[in-house]
Protein backbone atom coordinates (compact mmCIF):
# COMPACT_ATOMS: atom_id res chain seq x y z
CA UNK A 1 0.00 0.00 0.00
CA UNK A 2 1.85 3.54 -0.96
CA UNK A 3 2.34 6.13 1.47
CA UNK A 4 -0.31 8.37 0.40
CA UNK A 5 -3.62 5.95 0.63
CA UNK A 6 -2.23 4.36 4.26
CA UNK A 7 -5.41 4.27 6.25
CA UNK A 8 -6.16 7.59 8.37
CA UNK A 9 -5.87 5.58 11.66
CA UNK A 10 -2.13 4.51 9.98
CA UNK A 11 -1.14 7.97 9.24
CA UNK A 12 -2.11 9.34 13.18
CA UNK A 13 -4.96 11.63 10.93
CA UNK A 14 -7.23 14.31 12.77
CA UNK A 15 -11.14 14.11 11.90
CA UNK A 16 -9.83 16.81 9.18
CA UNK A 17 -6.81 14.92 7.66
CA UNK A 18 -3.69 16.79 9.78
CA UNK A 19 -1.15 14.93 10.38
CA UNK A 20 -0.61 14.24 14.43
CA UNK A 21 2.84 12.42 14.12
CA UNK A 22 3.34 8.63 15.45
CA UNK A 23 1.06 5.89 14.44
CA UNK A 24 -1.49 4.26 16.57
CA UNK A 25 -0.02 0.63 16.39
CA UNK A 26 2.99 2.31 17.77
CA UNK A 27 1.25 4.28 20.64
CA UNK A 28 -1.11 1.03 21.61
CA UNK A 29 2.04 -1.06 21.94
CA UNK A 30 3.12 1.88 24.92
CA UNK A 31 -0.08 1.40 26.17
CA UNK A 32 0.12 -1.86 26.50
CA UNK A 33 3.59 -1.99 28.01
CA UNK A 34 2.42 0.57 30.87
CA UNK A 35 -0.52 -1.47 31.87
CA UNK A 36 -2.56 2.02 31.96
CA UNK A 37 -6.06 0.67 32.81
CA UNK A 38 -8.45 3.88 31.07
CA UNK A 39 -7.51 3.59 27.46
CA UNK A 40 -9.57 5.17 24.32
CA UNK A 41 -8.68 6.84 21.28
CA UNK A 42 -10.11 10.02 20.21
CA UNK A 43 -11.67 10.41 17.07
CA UNK A 44 -9.08 9.62 14.37
CA UNK A 45 -6.40 11.77 16.62
CA UNK A 46 -4.71 8.88 17.11
CA UNK A 47 -4.63 10.08 20.79
CA UNK A 48 -4.64 7.88 24.03
CA UNK A 49 -6.18 9.34 26.37
CA UNK A 50 -7.02 7.48 29.96
CA UNK A 51 -10.33 8.75 31.81
CA UNK A 52 -11.95 7.22 35.88
CA UNK A 53 -14.17 5.27 34.73
CA UNK A 54 -13.88 4.01 31.70
CA UNK A 55 -16.26 4.34 28.98
CA UNK A 56 -14.61 2.53 26.09
CA UNK A 57 -12.58 2.86 22.78
CA UNK A 58 -13.87 4.99 19.91
CA UNK A 59 -12.24 5.41 16.36
CA UNK A 60 -13.30 7.15 13.59
CA UNK A 61 -12.01 8.41 10.30
CA UNK A 62 -13.00 10.56 7.60
CA UNK A 63 -11.77 10.61 3.64
CA UNK A 64 -12.82 12.84 0.81
CA UNK A 65 -13.68 10.92 -2.65
CA UNK A 66 -9.72 10.73 -3.84
CA UNK A 67 -9.17 8.58 -0.75
CA UNK A 68 -12.45 7.15 0.00
CA UNK A 69 -12.13 4.36 2.44
CA UNK A 70 -11.24 0.80 0.89
CA UNK A 71 -12.46 -2.54 2.67
CA UNK A 72 -8.72 -2.76 4.03
CA UNK A 73 -8.78 0.60 5.47
CA UNK A 74 -12.57 -0.19 7.29
CA UNK A 75 -10.96 -3.38 8.96
CA UNK A 76 -7.66 -1.57 9.94
CA UNK A 77 -9.65 1.20 12.03
CA UNK A 78 -11.33 -2.07 13.72
CA UNK A 79 -8.10 -4.08 14.66
CA UNK A 80 -6.82 -0.57 16.66
CA UNK A 81 -10.12 -0.37 18.09
CA UNK A 82 -9.84 -3.89 19.23
CA UNK A 83 -6.44 -3.65 20.70
CA UNK A 84 -6.98 -0.71 22.52
CA UNK A 85 -10.14 -2.82 23.88
CA UNK A 86 -7.98 -5.84 24.54
CA UNK A 87 -4.90 -3.56 25.66
CA UNK A 88 -7.34 -2.31 28.54
CA UNK A 89 -9.28 -5.09 29.67
CA UNK A 90 -7.37 -8.29 28.87
CA UNK A 91 -10.52 -9.76 26.67
CA UNK A 92 -9.26 -12.05 23.87
CA UNK A 93 -12.49 -13.21 22.45
CA UNK A 94 -13.75 -12.15 19.88
CA UNK A 95 -16.06 -9.13 19.80
CA UNK A 96 -18.76 -8.35 17.07
CA UNK A 97 -18.72 -5.23 14.96
CA UNK A 98 -20.33 -3.79 11.71
CA UNK A 99 -19.06 -2.80 8.75
CA UNK A 100 -20.33 -0.99 5.08
CA UNK A 101 -20.04 -3.61 2.34
CA UNK A 102 -19.72 -1.25 -0.68
CA UNK A 103 -17.61 -3.97 -2.22
CA UNK A 104 -20.09 -6.69 -2.84
CA UNK A 105 -21.07 -7.56 -6.07
CA UNK A 106 -24.62 -7.67 -5.13
CA UNK A 107 -24.34 -3.47 -4.21
CA UNK A 108 -25.62 -1.97 -8.09
CA UNK A 109 -24.75 1.50 -7.62
CA UNK A 110 -20.84 2.72 -7.88
CA UNK A 111 -20.48 3.55 -4.01
CA UNK A 112 -17.04 5.06 -1.93
CA UNK A 113 -17.16 4.76 1.86
CA UNK A 114 -16.36 8.35 2.80
CA UNK A 115 -16.39 8.09 6.71
CA UNK A 116 -16.51 5.37 9.61
CA UNK A 117 -17.02 5.91 13.71
CA UNK A 118 -16.43 2.66 15.92
CA UNK A 119 -17.45 2.37 19.49
CA UNK A 120 -16.29 -0.97 21.55
CA UNK A 121 -17.97 -0.58 25.01
CA UNK A 122 -16.65 -1.84 28.32
CA UNK A 123 -18.78 -5.04 28.28
CA UNK A 124 -17.28 -5.79 24.47
CA UNK A 125 -20.29 -4.81 22.97
CA UNK A 126 -20.19 -2.41 19.79
CA UNK A 127 -22.25 0.53 17.64
CA UNK A 128 -20.89 1.67 14.18
CA UNK A 129 -21.83 4.52 11.59
CA UNK A 130 -20.87 4.76 8.54
CA UNK A 131 -21.29 7.22 5.32
CA UNK A 132 -21.40 6.11 1.59
CA UNK A 133 -22.03 8.37 -1.49
CA UNK A 134 -22.18 7.45 -4.91
CA UNK A 135 -19.41 8.48 -7.49
CA UNK A 136 -20.98 11.73 -9.22
CA UNK A 137 -22.94 13.10 -6.60
CA UNK A 138 -22.14 16.64 -5.80
CA UNK A 139 -19.72 17.17 -2.74
CA UNK A 140 -22.28 18.25 -0.40
CA UNK A 141 -23.48 14.78 -0.11
CA UNK A 142 -19.85 13.85 1.26
CA UNK A 143 -20.49 16.77 3.90
CA UNK A 144 -23.20 15.27 4.71
CA UNK A 145 -22.03 11.66 5.09
CA UNK A 146 -19.28 13.04 7.80
CA UNK A 147 -21.39 14.92 9.61
CA UNK A 148 -23.46 11.88 10.24
CA UNK A 149 -20.66 10.18 11.20
CA UNK A 150 -19.42 12.79 13.39
CA UNK A 151 -22.81 13.71 15.20
CA UNK A 152 -22.71 9.69 16.05
CA UNK A 153 -19.11 9.46 17.00
CA UNK A 154 -19.68 12.13 19.40
CA UNK A 155 -22.98 11.04 20.99
CA UNK A 156 -20.55 7.55 21.55
CA UNK A 157 -17.69 8.49 22.65
CA UNK A 158 -18.53 9.29 26.58
CA UNK A 159 -21.50 7.44 26.73
CA UNK A 160 -20.29 3.23 28.85
CA UNK A 161 -23.49 1.17 27.26
CA UNK A 162 -25.17 0.78 23.95
CA UNK A 163 -28.12 2.11 23.12
CA UNK A 164 -30.51 1.11 20.89
CA UNK A 165 -29.89 1.95 16.94
CA UNK A 166 -33.20 0.63 15.98
CA UNK A 167 -36.45 0.05 17.75
CA UNK A 168 -35.74 -3.35 18.94
CA UNK A 169 -36.18 -4.53 22.65
CA UNK A 170 -35.10 -7.83 24.31
CA UNK A 171 -36.11 -9.35 27.03
CA UNK A 172 -35.45 -12.70 28.65
CA UNK A 173 -36.55 -15.21 30.45
CA UNK A 174 -35.38 -17.30 33.56
CA UNK A 175 -32.74 -19.30 31.27
CA UNK A 176 -32.10 -17.37 28.11
CA UNK A 177 -31.72 -14.47 26.57
CA UNK A 178 -30.98 -12.55 23.17
CA UNK A 179 -28.01 -10.48 24.39
CA UNK A 180 -26.99 -7.29 22.35
CA UNK A 181 -23.83 -7.60 20.89
CA UNK A 182 -23.63 -4.90 17.92
CA UNK A 183 -25.20 -2.44 16.05
CA UNK A 184 -24.76 0.65 13.98
CA UNK A 185 -26.09 2.80 10.98
CA UNK A 186 -25.50 2.59 7.44
CA UNK A 187 -26.55 5.67 5.03
CA UNK A 188 -26.52 7.03 1.43
CA UNK A 189 -27.25 10.02 1.26
CA UNK A 190 -28.68 12.21 -1.83
CA UNK A 191 -29.62 14.82 -3.40
CA UNK A 192 -31.96 15.69 -5.39
CA UNK A 193 -33.13 11.79 -5.33
CA UNK A 194 -33.12 11.15 -1.39
CA UNK A 195 -31.85 9.34 1.00
CA UNK A 196 -31.28 5.74 2.30
CA UNK A 197 -30.14 4.88 5.90
CA UNK A 198 -30.52 1.36 7.53
CA UNK A 199 -30.24 1.09 11.57
CA UNK A 200 -29.92 -2.17 12.64
CA UNK A 201 -29.05 -4.65 15.80
CA UNK A 202 -27.90 -7.97 16.28
CA UNK A 203 -28.58 -10.35 19.29
CA UNK A 204 -27.29 -13.69 20.22
CA UNK A 205 -29.13 -16.72 21.88
CA UNK A 206 -27.61 -17.31 25.79
CA UNK A 207 -28.61 -20.32 27.50
CA UNK A 208 -27.17 -22.29 30.10
CA UNK A 209 -26.03 -25.53 29.04
CA UNK A 210 -27.43 -24.88 25.73
CA UNK A 211 -25.46 -26.19 22.71
CA UNK A 212 -27.82 -23.99 19.81
CA UNK A 213 -26.42 -21.28 17.76
CA UNK A 214 -28.87 -18.56 17.15
CA UNK A 215 -29.14 -15.11 16.10
CA UNK A 216 -31.41 -12.29 15.69
CA UNK A 217 -31.64 -8.82 14.32
CA UNK A 218 -33.95 -5.70 14.00
CA UNK A 219 -33.47 -3.40 11.09
CA UNK A 220 -34.98 -0.19 10.62
CA UNK A 221 -34.43 0.38 6.60
CA UNK A 222 -35.60 4.14 6.32
CA UNK A 223 -36.29 6.15 2.59
CA UNK A 224 -36.20 9.60 2.62
CA UNK A 225 -37.68 11.18 -0.37
CA UNK A 226 -35.53 14.96 -1.42
CA UNK A 227 -39.11 16.33 -1.25
CA UNK A 228 -38.93 16.10 2.75
CA UNK A 229 -35.51 18.02 2.22
CA UNK A 230 -34.85 21.82 1.78
CA UNK A 231 -31.61 21.35 0.37
CA UNK A 232 -32.94 19.29 -2.54
CA UNK A 233 -35.14 20.32 -5.47
CA UNK A 234 -38.75 19.19 -3.97
CA UNK A 235 -39.71 17.36 -6.94
CA UNK A 236 -38.29 13.67 -5.83
CA UNK A 237 -40.75 11.04 -4.58
CA UNK A 238 -40.07 7.38 -3.50
CA UNK A 239 -41.09 5.20 -6.14
CA UNK A 240 -40.77 1.53 -4.57
CA UNK A 241 -38.41 -0.53 -2.38
CA UNK A 242 -37.22 -3.97 -4.68
CA UNK A 243 -35.16 -5.33 -1.91
CA UNK A 244 -35.18 -4.64 2.49
CA UNK A 245 -33.31 -8.21 3.33
CA UNK A 246 -31.62 -9.66 6.06
CA UNK A 247 -29.51 -12.15 4.28
CA UNK A 248 -28.74 -14.72 6.70
CA UNK A 249 -27.45 -17.36 3.89
CA UNK A 250 -24.54 -14.85 3.26
CA UNK A 251 -23.06 -16.00 6.64
CA UNK A 252 -19.81 -17.95 7.27
CA UNK A 253 -21.64 -19.88 10.43
CA UNK A 254 -22.09 -22.96 8.53
CA UNK A 255 -26.02 -24.32 9.02
CA UNK A 256 -27.63 -21.17 8.26
CA UNK A 257 -31.83 -21.52 8.17
CA UNK A 258 -34.02 -18.41 8.93
CA UNK A 259 -36.15 -19.74 11.60
CA UNK A 260 -38.43 -16.32 12.16
CA UNK A 261 -39.24 -13.26 10.82
CA UNK A 262 -41.81 -10.44 11.10
CA UNK A 263 -43.56 -9.00 9.52
CA UNK A 264 -45.30 -11.86 7.92
CA UNK A 265 -46.91 -12.21 4.71
CA UNK A 266 -48.54 -9.51 2.67
CA UNK A 267 -50.17 -6.40 3.64
CA UNK A 268 -51.39 -3.57 1.96
CA UNK A 269 -52.55 0.02 3.40
CA UNK A 270 -51.24 1.41 6.87
CA UNK A 271 -50.80 -0.82 9.84
CA UNK A 272 -49.72 -0.52 13.65
CA UNK A 273 -48.48 -3.83 15.25
CA UNK A 274 -45.93 -4.80 17.98
CA UNK A 275 -43.79 -7.89 16.43
CA UNK A 276 -41.52 -10.28 18.54
CA UNK A 277 -39.53 -13.23 17.80
CA UNK A 278 -39.00 -15.44 20.61
CA UNK A 279 -36.73 -18.65 21.29
CA UNK A 280 -37.10 -20.38 25.25
CA UNK A 281 -38.48 -17.10 26.29
CA UNK A 282 -36.09 -14.97 25.26
CA UNK A 283 -37.06 -12.46 22.80
CA UNK A 284 -36.78 -9.69 20.57
CA UNK A 285 -39.83 -7.17 20.52
CA UNK A 286 -40.72 -3.71 18.25
CA UNK A 287 -43.38 -1.49 17.32
CA UNK A 288 -44.31 -0.94 13.92
CA UNK A 289 -46.15 1.30 11.47
CA UNK A 290 -46.41 0.60 8.39
CA UNK A 291 -46.99 3.84 5.99
CA UNK A 292 -49.63 3.16 2.95
CA UNK A 293 -47.47 0.68 1.01
CA UNK A 294 -48.05 -2.58 -0.70
CA UNK A 295 -45.93 -4.93 1.06
CA UNK A 296 -45.01 -7.99 -0.50
CA UNK A 297 -43.21 -10.37 1.88
CA UNK A 298 -40.38 -12.72 -0.47
CA UNK A 299 -38.76 -14.59 2.82
CA UNK A 300 -37.13 -18.16 2.33
CA UNK A 301 -35.25 -20.45 4.47
CA UNK A 302 -31.83 -18.60 4.05
CA UNK A 303 -33.37 -14.95 3.73
CA UNK A 304 -35.52 -12.73 5.68
CA UNK A 305 -36.77 -10.36 2.42
CA UNK A 306 -39.48 -8.40 1.81
CA UNK A 307 -40.86 -6.09 -0.82
CA UNK A 308 -42.60 -2.65 -0.69
CA UNK A 309 -44.55 0.17 -3.38
CA UNK A 310 -46.41 2.77 -2.40
CA UNK A 311 -50.22 3.54 -2.87
CA UNK A 312 -50.55 7.04 -2.63
CA UNK A 313 -48.36 10.27 -3.67
CA UNK A 314 -48.57 11.20 0.16
CA UNK A 315 -47.08 8.01 1.15
CA UNK A 316 -44.55 8.21 -1.60
CA UNK A 317 -44.11 11.73 -0.75
CA UNK A 318 -43.13 11.23 2.93
CA UNK A 319 -40.50 9.71 4.89
CA UNK A 320 -40.54 6.02 5.15
CA UNK A 321 -39.39 2.96 7.74
CA UNK A 322 -39.21 -0.63 7.28
CA UNK A 323 -39.01 -2.05 11.07
CA UNK A 324 -37.68 -5.48 10.26
CA UNK A 325 -36.31 -8.60 12.49
CA UNK A 326 -35.44 -12.30 11.86
CA UNK A 327 -33.77 -15.13 13.75
CA UNK A 328 -31.54 -17.86 11.96
CA UNK A 329 -30.20 -20.95 14.01
CA UNK A 330 -26.80 -22.55 12.63
CA UNK A 331 -24.95 -25.76 13.31
CA UNK A 332 -24.63 -26.49 16.73
CA UNK A 333 -21.06 -26.47 18.71
CA UNK A 334 -19.71 -23.52 16.46
CA UNK A 335 -16.75 -21.69 17.67
CA UNK A 336 -16.88 -18.53 15.67
CA UNK A 337 -13.34 -17.37 14.42
CA UNK A 338 -12.36 -13.82 13.76
CA UNK A 339 -13.66 -12.51 10.51
CA UNK A 340 -16.06 -14.57 10.84
CA UNK A 341 -19.42 -13.25 8.81
CA UNK A 342 -22.78 -13.48 11.21
CA UNK A 343 -25.10 -12.25 8.48
CA UNK A 344 -25.33 -9.36 5.99
CA UNK A 345 -28.57 -6.49 5.41
CA UNK A 346 -29.70 -5.57 2.10
CA UNK A 347 -31.28 -2.34 1.18
CA UNK A 348 -32.43 -1.78 -2.84
CA UNK A 349 -34.68 1.09 -3.23
CA UNK A 350 -35.93 3.52 -6.20
CA UNK A 351 -36.60 7.23 -6.21
CA UNK A 352 -38.83 9.00 -9.26
CA UNK A 353 -38.83 12.45 -10.29
CA UNK A 354 -42.53 13.66 -10.20
CA UNK A 355 -42.30 15.76 -13.50
CA UNK A 356 -40.92 12.82 -15.16
CA UNK A 357 -37.15 13.90 -15.69
CA UNK A 358 -35.82 10.34 -14.37
CA UNK A 359 -35.84 7.49 -12.23
CA UNK A 360 -33.04 6.40 -10.08
CA UNK A 361 -31.85 3.20 -7.80
CA UNK A 362 -30.27 3.39 -4.84
CA UNK A 363 -28.94 0.63 -2.37
CA UNK A 364 -26.54 0.11 0.38
CA UNK A 365 -25.58 -3.50 2.46
CA UNK A 366 -23.73 -3.92 5.71
CA UNK A 367 -22.48 -7.08 7.40
CA UNK A 368 -21.79 -7.64 10.82
CA UNK A 369 -18.66 -9.95 11.77
CA UNK A 370 -16.60 -10.91 14.66
CA UNK A 371 -13.88 -8.40 15.25
CA UNK A 372 -10.28 -9.33 13.03
CA UNK A 373 -6.97 -10.01 14.36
Amino acid sequence: MGENNRPASEHGESSDGRQTGGTRRDMLKTVAATGLAGVGLTGASGSVVASDPWTGTTVAAYRDRSRALSEADVRDLQDRALEAYRAATGAEAPRVVGTPDAWSDEVETDVEVVSYALKLYPDGTSEYHAGIVEKGKPAANVSRAHDATRSTAAALKDADAATATSSGVSTQSDDANYEYVAGGTTTNPGCPEGTLSVSSEVYEFVAEGSSRTLFSTQADFQAIPGNKDPDCNGAWYNGYTDQAAHQWDKSELSGAQQVDHEPQGAKSGTQSATFSLSTQGAEISWSYDQPNVERDDNSTLDQANWYYDYNSQDAAGATCVWETGSEAEFDRYQDPDYGDKINKGYFKHRFFDKLNYGREMKDLAYDYRYGYK
